[in-house]
């Protein structure tokens, strides 16, 4: 039974209004106060999964999703939701069986198409992802990561002509898509437009400095126009990082989330270094 004390009608235009916003701290905690008063609650219950999935937590997620969908079936942002979650923790045919029960429930979900999509896409099966995304594209032409995705697909077959139009579409309704610019510059490059493509490279950089595969391919790019000077400072970022990864001072290595980007170094690459007369 939910607590009668607690106004859970003004706690939840707060936490919503919040999740509106982008405040996500302050819309978890109104929807805690919400769960507290009552457990059930589909959209504190709802908000805290879209919280945790976004930390990560899959497993918490997973648990305050399935009770939204629990208290309501036929709830098709809690479906789209947990089918995300399943996504981000590999659990694909989980995935895509939320995705296809938002799209039974409504057809011309957009989100549930887009997400088909990019889990299709995902998984290799460009064809059917390209079925997805068209579908949702028709019934909406604004949709930027629509449109990223799809450049993907094309670009995976070998149809680059297309893939390119598709990233610059993207990008046209989002300039700050980081990805569409990197794999946009990317393709450019291999069909050697290599203005256009440097262009799109320095954008990507702008926008995340700290993916490595990025620093590497533009200082291809520039290398490739006569500018040798930045192309030595782009790849000495690069090295940097290698050397900080060898001496155990960066954990990890940040790479491009483009399929087919290099990716290294490992343990088995990279012997740990014990001079640091490097410095």
């Amino acid at each position: 039974m939910p607590n009668e004390t607690v106004n859970i009608q003004a706690l939840t235009a707060e936490a919503v209004g919040y999740f509106n916003d982008g405040r996500m701290p302050d819309a978890a905690a109104a929807a805690e106060k919400i769960v507290g008063a009552d457990p059930q609650n589909i959209y504190g219950n709802y908000i805290l999964g879209q919280n945790h999935l976004g930390r990560g937590e899959y497993q918490q997620a997973k648990s305050c999703l399935e009770t939204a969908i629990e208290a309501k079936p036929d709830f098709i942002e809690g479906h789209i939701a947990l089918g995300q979650v399943f996504q981000a923790n590999v659990q694909r045919g989980a995935a895509q069986a939320s995705f296809e029960r938002a799209l039974s429930l409504d057809p011309n979900s957009l989100d549930a198409l887009v997400n088909l999509g990019k889990l299709f896409n995902d998984g290799k099966q460009w064809e059917l992802a390209l079925s997805y995304l068209e579908r949702a594209l028709a019934l909406e032409g604004e949709l930027p990561d629509a449109h990223f995705e799809m450049g993907e697909c094309l670009k995976e077959l070998e149809r680059e002509e297309e893939a390119i139009i598709a990233y610059k579409r993207s990008l046209m309704l989002d300039p700050f898509h980081a990805k569409a610019h990197h794999h946009l510059g990317s393709l450019l490059k291999k069909n050697y437009f290599h203005e256009q493509a440097l262009s799109s490279l320095e954008e990507a950089y702008k926008l995340n400095p700290d993916d490595l595969s990025i620093a590497r391919e533009l200082s291809v790019a520039l290398s490739i126009v006569g500018r040798n000077e930045e192309a030595i400072h782009y790849m000495g970022l690069a090295s940097q990082f290698i050397e900080m990864y060898a001496e155990g001072e960066a954990d990890f290595v940040l790479v491009g989330h483009n399929k087919g980007a290099v990716e290294f170094p490992t343990d088995a690459d990279v012997p740990r270094r014990v001079d640091k007369s490097w410095r």
